[in-house]
Protein backbone atom coordinates (compact mmCIF):
# COMPACT_ATOMS: atom_id res chain seq x y z
CA UNK A 1 0.00 0.00 0.00
CA UNK A 2 2.82 2.20 -0.73
CA UNK A 3 2.24 4.91 -3.34
CA UNK A 4 4.71 7.46 -5.41
CA UNK A 5 3.70 10.84 -6.08
CA UNK A 6 5.13 13.93 -6.97
CA UNK A 7 5.12 14.63 -2.69
CA UNK A 8 7.22 11.92 -2.61
CA UNK A 9 9.80 12.73 -5.31
CA UNK A 10 11.45 15.03 -2.52
CA UNK A 11 11.62 11.92 -0.67
CA UNK A 12 15.41 11.45 -0.62
CA UNK A 13 16.17 14.66 0.51
CA UNK A 14 16.92 14.80 3.83
CA UNK A 15 17.90 17.34 6.55
CA UNK A 16 20.39 15.95 8.49
CA UNK A 17 21.53 17.69 11.38
CA UNK A 18 24.47 16.59 13.77
CA UNK A 19 26.02 17.55 17.73
CA UNK A 20 29.46 15.73 18.84
CA UNK A 21 29.74 15.53 22.23
CA UNK A 22 33.30 15.17 23.75
CA UNK A 23 33.81 11.66 25.52
CA UNK A 24 33.74 10.75 29.33
CA UNK A 25 37.38 9.18 29.32
CA UNK A 26 36.36 6.83 32.30
CA UNK A 27 33.66 5.41 30.27
CA UNK A 28 35.85 3.57 27.71
CA UNK A 29 36.64 0.34 29.04
CA UNK A 30 33.17 -0.20 31.29
CA UNK A 31 30.81 0.31 28.36
CA UNK A 32 30.01 -2.93 26.51
CA UNK A 33 28.79 -2.68 23.06
CA UNK A 34 26.06 -4.66 22.09
CA UNK A 35 25.98 -6.92 18.72
CA UNK A 36 22.54 -5.65 17.74
CA UNK A 37 19.33 -3.38 18.28
CA UNK A 38 15.95 -4.12 18.61
CA UNK A 39 13.70 -1.02 16.83
CA UNK A 40 9.93 -1.29 18.26
CA UNK A 41 6.61 0.83 16.62
CA UNK A 42 3.55 1.12 15.04
CA UNK A 43 1.78 1.73 12.49
CA UNK A 44 2.68 0.76 8.94
CA UNK A 45 3.43 2.97 5.57
CA UNK A 46 4.32 6.68 5.05
CA UNK A 47 2.41 8.65 7.00
CA UNK A 48 0.81 11.32 4.81
CA UNK A 49 -2.63 11.10 3.61
CA UNK A 50 -5.33 8.87 4.85
CA UNK A 51 -4.35 6.06 6.92
CA UNK A 52 -6.70 3.07 5.50
CA UNK A 53 -7.59 1.49 8.65
CA UNK A 54 -8.34 4.66 10.15
CA UNK A 55 -10.64 5.13 6.90
CA UNK A 56 -12.19 1.32 7.48
CA UNK A 57 -12.92 2.64 11.44
CA UNK A 58 -14.61 5.91 10.45
CA UNK A 59 -16.68 4.10 8.17
CA UNK A 60 -17.69 1.15 10.55
CA UNK A 61 -18.28 4.75 12.82
CA UNK A 62 -21.22 5.81 9.91
CA UNK A 63 -18.59 8.51 8.28
CA UNK A 64 -19.46 8.82 4.25
CA UNK A 65 -16.10 8.54 1.63
CA UNK A 66 -16.69 12.49 1.84
CA UNK A 67 -16.68 13.16 5.65
CA UNK A 68 -13.41 10.10 5.53
CA UNK A 69 -11.46 12.72 2.58
CA UNK A 70 -12.20 16.01 4.33
CA UNK A 71 -11.09 14.52 7.79
CA UNK A 72 -7.34 13.45 6.31
CA UNK A 73 -6.93 15.84 4.09
CA UNK A 74 -8.37 18.99 6.33
CA UNK A 75 -9.05 21.67 3.72
CA UNK A 76 -9.85 19.53 0.34
CA UNK A 77 -13.01 18.12 -0.57
CA UNK A 78 -14.69 15.60 -2.75
CA UNK A 79 -16.06 17.38 -6.06
CA UNK A 80 -16.63 16.31 -9.44
CA UNK A 81 -14.69 16.26 -12.83
CA UNK A 82 -15.42 15.08 -16.37
CA UNK A 83 -15.80 11.25 -17.07
CA UNK A 84 -12.61 11.08 -19.25
CA UNK A 85 -12.93 8.05 -21.45
CA UNK A 86 -9.00 8.16 -21.87
CA UNK A 87 -6.90 5.41 -21.36
CA UNK A 88 -3.58 4.89 -19.22
CA UNK A 89 -0.36 2.05 -19.22
CA UNK A 90 0.06 0.33 -16.40
CA UNK A 91 3.77 -1.22 -16.73
CA UNK A 92 3.46 -4.75 -15.35
CA UNK A 93 6.69 -6.16 -16.33
CA UNK A 94 9.64 -4.80 -17.45
CA UNK A 95 13.09 -2.75 -16.68
CA UNK A 96 13.72 -1.63 -14.04
CA UNK A 97 13.70 -3.92 -11.57
CA UNK A 98 12.71 -6.82 -14.08
CA UNK A 99 15.36 -7.32 -16.66
CA UNK A 100 14.59 -10.29 -18.53
CA UNK A 101 14.80 -10.66 -22.16
CA UNK A 102 12.02 -13.22 -22.34
CA UNK A 103 8.42 -14.59 -20.82
CA UNK A 104 6.01 -15.89 -21.27
CA UNK A 105 2.33 -15.29 -22.12
CA UNK A 106 -0.88 -17.80 -21.35
CA UNK A 107 -4.15 -16.96 -22.41
CA UNK A 108 -7.05 -18.86 -21.71
CA UNK A 109 -9.16 -17.62 -24.86
CA UNK A 110 -8.89 -16.88 -28.32
CA UNK A 111 -6.20 -13.68 -28.75
CA UNK A 112 -5.36 -11.43 -31.70
CA UNK A 113 -2.05 -9.60 -32.03
CA UNK A 114 -1.31 -6.56 -33.99
CA UNK A 115 1.42 -4.17 -34.85
CA UNK A 116 1.85 -0.75 -33.06
CA UNK A 117 0.28 0.54 -36.43
CA UNK A 118 -3.17 -1.77 -36.09
CA UNK A 119 -2.06 -4.68 -38.72
CA UNK A 120 -3.02 -7.97 -37.57
CA UNK A 121 -0.15 -10.46 -37.51
CA UNK A 122 -1.46 -13.50 -36.13
CA UNK A 123 -5.29 -14.56 -34.49
CA UNK A 124 -4.75 -17.17 -31.90
CA UNK A 125 -6.96 -20.34 -29.77
CA UNK A 126 -6.05 -20.35 -26.47
CA UNK A 127 -2.74 -21.53 -25.30
CA UNK A 128 0.56 -20.59 -24.40
CA UNK A 129 3.22 -17.70 -26.61
CA UNK A 130 6.91 -16.90 -25.89
CA UNK A 131 7.73 -13.23 -25.76
CA UNK A 132 10.84 -12.36 -26.07
CA UNK A 133 13.50 -9.74 -27.02
CA UNK A 134 14.59 -9.66 -30.93
CA UNK A 135 17.21 -6.62 -31.65
CA UNK A 136 14.58 -3.61 -31.87
CA UNK A 137 11.57 -5.02 -32.03
CA UNK A 138 9.03 -8.21 -29.89
CA UNK A 139 8.99 -11.81 -31.27
CA UNK A 140 5.82 -13.72 -30.08
CA UNK A 141 6.31 -17.53 -31.13
CA UNK A 142 3.15 -19.75 -30.90
CA UNK A 143 3.79 -23.49 -31.82
CA UNK A 144 5.70 -23.51 -34.92
CA UNK A 145 4.70 -19.84 -35.98
CA UNK A 146 7.19 -16.73 -35.36
CA UNK A 147 6.07 -13.24 -35.37
CA UNK A 148 7.35 -9.89 -34.88
CA UNK A 149 6.95 -6.18 -34.45
CA UNK A 150 8.18 -3.39 -32.76
CA UNK A 151 5.38 -3.41 -30.50
CA UNK A 152 2.98 -6.48 -30.13
CA UNK A 153 -0.17 -5.58 -28.91
CA UNK A 154 -2.45 -8.47 -27.63
CA UNK A 155 -6.37 -8.89 -27.08
CA UNK A 156 -8.32 -11.41 -26.00
CA UNK A 157 -12.06 -12.42 -24.80
CA UNK A 158 -10.48 -14.46 -21.89
CA UNK A 159 -7.69 -13.77 -19.60
CA UNK A 160 -3.87 -13.44 -20.17
CA UNK A 161 -0.96 -14.05 -17.55
CA UNK A 162 2.67 -13.16 -17.82
CA UNK A 163 5.57 -15.06 -16.04
CA UNK A 164 7.08 -12.30 -13.97
CA UNK A 165 3.83 -10.37 -13.79
CA UNK A 166 1.95 -9.89 -10.07
CA UNK A 167 -1.35 -9.99 -12.06
CA UNK A 168 -3.44 -11.35 -14.82
CA UNK A 169 -5.46 -9.46 -17.15
CA UNK A 170 -8.54 -9.40 -19.47
CA UNK A 171 -9.44 -5.61 -19.98
CA UNK A 172 -7.58 -3.61 -21.95
CA UNK A 173 -4.93 -4.48 -24.10
CA UNK A 174 -1.41 -5.91 -23.61
CA UNK A 175 1.05 -4.44 -25.27
CA UNK A 176 5.18 -5.42 -25.91
CA UNK A 177 7.85 -3.07 -26.84
CA UNK A 178 11.56 -3.46 -26.25
CA UNK A 179 13.29 -1.24 -23.43
CA UNK A 180 16.96 -0.96 -23.15
CA UNK A 181 17.39 -4.12 -24.50
CA UNK A 182 14.80 -5.61 -21.95
CA UNK A 183 11.58 -7.05 -22.38
CA UNK A 184 8.16 -4.02 -21.49
CA UNK A 185 5.15 -5.36 -21.40
CA UNK A 186 1.99 -2.40 -19.85
CA UNK A 187 -1.60 -2.72 -19.83
CA UNK A 188 -3.67 -0.28 -21.85
CA UNK A 189 -7.17 0.38 -19.72
CA UNK A 190 -9.72 2.53 -19.15
CA UNK A 191 -8.58 5.29 -16.22
CA UNK A 192 -11.86 5.80 -14.54
CA UNK A 193 -13.06 2.01 -14.40
CA UNK A 194 -10.54 -0.59 -15.39
CA UNK A 195 -7.59 0.59 -13.72
CA UNK A 196 -8.95 1.23 -10.64
CA UNK A 197 -11.10 -2.29 -10.62
CA UNK A 198 -7.70 -3.47 -10.42
CA UNK A 199 -6.17 -1.81 -7.87
CA UNK A 200 -5.77 -4.30 -4.98
CA UNK A 201 -4.84 -1.48 -2.11
CA UNK A 202 -7.82 -2.13 0.12
CA UNK A 203 -9.13 -5.48 1.08
CA UNK A 204 -12.89 -6.18 -0.64
CA UNK A 205 -14.27 -7.57 2.49
CA UNK A 206 -14.25 -4.57 4.60
CA UNK A 207 -17.19 -3.43 2.27
CA UNK A 208 -19.45 -6.15 4.01
CA UNK A 209 -18.14 -5.52 7.22
CA UNK A 210 -19.20 -1.72 7.44
CA UNK A 211 -16.44 -0.86 5.15
CA UNK A 212 -18.25 0.13 2.38
CA UNK A 213 -17.24 4.20 2.79
CA UNK A 214 -13.69 3.60 3.26
CA UNK A 215 -13.68 1.53 -0.15
CA UNK A 216 -15.43 4.64 -2.03
CA UNK A 217 -13.15 7.11 -0.35
CA UNK A 218 -9.95 4.63 -1.38
CA UNK A 219 -11.40 4.64 -5.31
CA UNK A 220 -11.85 8.44 -5.04
CA UNK A 221 -7.86 8.97 -3.42
CA UNK A 222 -6.60 6.45 -5.82
CA UNK A 223 -8.48 8.09 -8.76
CA UNK A 224 -7.19 11.64 -7.91
CA UNK A 225 -3.63 10.41 -7.44
CA UNK A 226 -3.50 8.70 -10.45
CA UNK A 227 -4.62 12.03 -12.61
CA UNK A 228 -2.20 13.99 -10.55
CA UNK A 229 0.47 11.69 -11.77
CA UNK A 230 -0.46 11.88 -15.56
CA UNK A 231 -0.70 15.61 -15.66
CA UNK A 232 2.84 16.36 -13.49
CA UNK A 233 4.70 14.76 -16.80
CA UNK A 234 2.77 14.28 -19.59
CA UNK A 235 3.91 17.56 -22.08
CA UNK A 236 1.77 17.41 -24.78
CA UNK A 237 3.86 19.18 -27.10
CA UNK A 238 6.77 15.92 -26.80
CA UNK A 239 4.75 13.01 -27.17
CA UNK A 240 0.53 12.00 -27.51
CA UNK A 241 -1.37 11.61 -24.70
CA UNK A 242 -1.32 8.33 -24.75
CA UNK A 243 2.79 8.06 -24.59
CA UNK A 244 3.72 7.60 -21.42
CA UNK A 245 6.73 8.09 -19.83
CA UNK A 246 9.83 6.85 -22.17
CA UNK A 247 11.10 5.07 -19.54
CA UNK A 248 8.99 2.44 -19.17
CA UNK A 249 6.32 3.11 -22.33
CA UNK A 250 3.90 3.54 -19.03
CA UNK A 251 1.82 6.62 -16.72
CA UNK A 252 2.38 4.18 -13.84
CA UNK A 253 3.68 1.41 -12.60
CA UNK A 254 1.92 -1.83 -10.81
CA UNK A 255 3.77 -1.49 -7.57
CA UNK A 256 4.42 0.75 -4.69
CA UNK A 257 6.47 3.27 -7.05
CA UNK A 258 2.64 3.83 -7.82
CA UNK A 259 -0.50 1.90 -6.84
CA UNK A 260 -0.65 -2.19 -6.51
CA UNK A 261 -2.35 -3.07 -9.53
CA UNK A 262 -3.48 -6.67 -10.17
CA UNK A 263 -5.97 -5.95 -13.12
CA UNK A 264 -7.92 -8.93 -13.29
CA UNK A 265 -6.77 -10.89 -10.23
CA UNK A 266 -8.30 -8.35 -9.04
CA UNK A 267 -11.61 -7.56 -10.66
CA UNK A 268 -12.28 -10.86 -11.95
CA UNK A 269 -12.84 -12.48 -8.77
CA UNK A 270 -16.96 -12.83 -6.77
CA UNK A 271 -15.56 -11.74 -3.74
CA UNK A 272 -13.91 -8.60 -4.96
CA UNK A 273 -17.53 -7.58 -5.84
CA UNK A 274 -17.92 -4.86 -3.07
CA UNK A 275 -14.89 -3.00 -4.38
CA UNK A 276 -16.05 -2.77 -7.83
CA UNK A 277 -19.42 -1.74 -6.42
CA UNK A 278 -17.13 0.98 -4.67
CA UNK A 279 -15.97 2.41 -7.65
CA UNK A 280 -18.81 2.29 -9.73
CA UNK A 281 -20.49 4.44 -6.60
CA UNK A 282 -17.70 7.25 -7.51
CA UNK A 283 -19.00 7.43 -11.31
CA UNK A 284 -22.09 9.39 -12.08
CA UNK A 285 -22.24 9.07 -16.38
CA UNK A 286 -20.28 12.14 -17.45
CA UNK A 287 -18.86 12.60 -14.18
CA UNK A 288 -16.47 11.01 -11.90
CA UNK A 289 -15.64 12.22 -7.69
CA UNK A 290 -12.24 13.19 -7.45
CA UNK A 291 -10.71 15.37 -4.07
CA UNK A 292 -10.13 19.37 -4.73
CA UNK A 293 -8.59 21.68 -2.89
CA UNK A 294 -10.79 24.72 -1.20
CA UNK A 295 -10.67 27.64 -3.19
CA UNK A 296 -9.02 25.54 -5.89
CA UNK A 297 -12.11 24.21 -8.24
CA UNK A 298 -9.90 23.56 -11.16
CA UNK A 299 -7.01 21.70 -9.58
CA UNK A 300 -6.95 17.92 -8.52
CA UNK A 301 -5.65 17.60 -4.58
CA UNK A 302 -2.42 15.34 -4.39
CA UNK A 303 -3.55 12.28 -2.58
CA UNK A 304 -0.80 9.79 -0.79
CA UNK A 305 -2.17 7.21 1.37
CA UNK A 306 -0.70 4.40 3.55
CA UNK A 307 -1.82 1.75 5.51
CA UNK A 308 -2.11 2.83 9.48
CA UNK A 309 -1.43 5.45 11.48
CA UNK A 310 0.52 4.50 14.57
CA UNK A 311 -0.39 3.74 18.29
CA UNK A 312 1.60 6.55 20.45
CA UNK A 313 -0.45 8.39 22.56
CA UNK A 314 -1.51 11.34 20.74
CA UNK A 315 -0.32 9.61 17.22
CA UNK A 316 -1.71 11.35 14.04
CA UNK A 317 -0.29 11.09 10.60
CA UNK A 318 2.54 13.71 9.22
CA UNK A 319 2.64 16.84 7.68
CA UNK A 320 4.59 16.28 3.79
CA UNK A 321 7.11 18.88 4.68
CA UNK A 322 7.95 16.54 8.01
CA UNK A 323 7.61 13.34 6.13
CA UNK A 324 9.43 13.70 2.67
CA UNK A 325 10.87 17.22 2.99
CA UNK A 326 8.86 18.72 0.58
CA UNK A 327 6.70 22.14 -0.08
CA UNK A 328 4.75 22.11 2.81
CA UNK A 329 0.71 21.93 0.57
CA UNK A 330 -1.87 22.74 3.70
CA UNK A 331 -4.33 20.06 2.89
CA UNK A 332 -1.26 17.35 3.84
CA UNK A 333 -0.46 18.72 6.96
CA UNK A 334 -1.52 16.27 8.97
CA UNK A 335 -4.23 14.98 11.72
CA UNK A 336 -4.30 13.56 15.07
CA UNK A 337 -5.65 10.00 13.98
CA UNK A 338 -6.98 7.60 16.89
CA UNK A 339 -9.53 5.97 14.46
CA UNK A 340 -6.35 3.44 12.84
CA UNK A 341 -5.53 2.33 16.44
CA UNK A 342 -9.72 1.25 17.17
CA UNK A 343 -9.87 -0.75 13.53
CA UNK A 344 -10.47 -4.30 14.35
CA UNK A 345 -8.08 -6.96 13.41
CA UNK A 346 -5.34 -3.67 12.66
CA UNK A 347 -2.26 -6.04 11.96
CA UNK A 348 0.07 -2.67 12.86
CA UNK A 349 -0.37 -2.27 16.19
CA UNK A 350 3.05 -3.35 17.21
CA UNK A 351 6.53 -4.09 15.09
CA UNK A 352 9.73 -4.90 15.91
CA UNK A 353 12.99 -5.17 13.52
CA UNK A 354 16.75 -6.01 14.64
CA UNK A 355 19.71 -3.60 13.36
CA UNK A 356 22.80 -4.95 13.30
CA UNK A 357 25.87 -3.07 14.83
CA UNK A 358 27.60 -2.52 11.56
CA UNK A 359 24.67 -1.02 10.04
CA UNK A 360 24.37 1.39 12.87
CA UNK A 361 27.29 2.38 13.24
CA UNK A 362 27.68 3.21 9.59
CA UNK A 363 24.48 4.72 9.82
CA UNK A 364 25.65 7.15 12.58
CA UNK A 365 28.52 7.55 11.12
CA UNK A 366 30.96 6.44 14.42
CA UNK A 367 32.81 3.47 15.36
CA UNK A 368 30.56 1.30 18.08
CA UNK A 369 27.18 1.99 19.35
CA UNK A 370 26.18 1.27 22.79
CA UNK A 371 22.69 3.12 22.96
CA UNK A 372 20.30 5.04 21.16
CA UNK A 373 17.98 7.28 22.21
CA UNK A 374 14.64 9.00 19.94
CA UNK A 375 15.74 12.57 21.06
CA UNK A 376 12.54 14.43 18.90
CA UNK A 377 9.15 13.37 16.89
CA UNK A 378 7.37 15.37 14.73
CA UNK A 379 3.98 16.34 15.30
CA UNK A 380 1.95 13.22 15.28
CA UNK A 381 4.78 11.02 16.67
CA UNK A 382 7.27 10.68 13.66
CA UNK A 383 10.36 10.12 14.26
CA UNK A 384 12.49 12.89 13.97
CA UNK A 385 15.90 13.10 15.94
CA UNK A 386 17.95 10.04 17.35
CA UNK A 387 21.22 10.22 19.38
CA UNK A 388 23.39 7.67 19.35
CA UNK A 389 25.87 6.81 22.29
CA UNK A 390 29.19 5.19 21.99
CA UNK A 391 31.78 3.28 23.40
CA UNK A 392 33.77 6.30 24.34
CA UNK A 393 31.03 7.57 25.51
CA UNK A 394 30.22 10.65 22.87
CA UNK A 395 27.11 11.21 21.49
CA UNK A 396 26.02 12.28 18.13
CA UNK A 397 22.53 13.29 16.83
CA UNK A 398 20.96 12.76 13.57
CA UNK A 399 17.97 14.44 12.57
CA UNK A 400 16.03 13.41 9.24
CA UNK A 401 12.57 13.28 7.24
CA UNK A 402 10.36 10.50 8.59
CA UNK A 403 10.72 9.26 5.42
CA UNK A 404 14.12 8.88 5.17
CA UNK A 405 14.14 7.36 8.46
CA UNK A 406 12.18 4.79 7.61
CA UNK A 407 14.46 3.50 4.90
CA UNK A 408 17.56 3.92 6.78
CA UNK A 409 16.34 1.91 10.06
CA UNK A 410 14.61 -0.47 7.61
CA UNK A 411 10.90 -0.28 9.58
CA UNK A 412 7.64 -0.24 8.56
CA UNK A 413 6.87 3.25 9.60
CA UNK A 414 8.37 6.05 11.46
CA UNK A 415 5.85 5.91 14.65
CA UNK A 416 8.80 4.59 16.93
CA UNK A 417 8.53 3.31 20.50
CA UNK A 418 11.85 2.30 21.14
CA UNK A 419 15.04 1.43 20.12
CA UNK A 420 17.29 -1.21 22.58
CA UNK A 421 20.28 -2.71 22.91
CA UNK A 422 20.60 -6.83 22.06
Amino acid sequence: MGIVSRVVAGAVAVALGVLLAAPAPSAVAATKVPGSFVVRGSGAGHGVGMSQYGAYQLSRAGDSASDIISFYYPGAAVATATNNPRTIKVQVLGPTPDDRKKATLTVSGRFTLTDGSGTAVGSFTAGKATLKVSGSKVAATIGKKTVKAARLVIATSGVATLSGAQGSYHAGTLQATVIGKRLNVVNQVAMNTDYLYGLDEMPASWGTAGGAAALQAQAIVARSWVITQILSHLDPSEQPADAGRAACDCHVYDDQRSQNYTGWKKAGKKANQPWLDAVDATVHGTTVDVVRPAGSPGEIAETPYFASTGWASGAGTGSNADVFGTASISYLSGVVDPYSAQAPANPYRSWKRTLSQAKVAKLFGVEKVVSIQILTTYEGGLVESLTATTASGATKTLTKTSAAWTSALGVPAPWLTSITAK
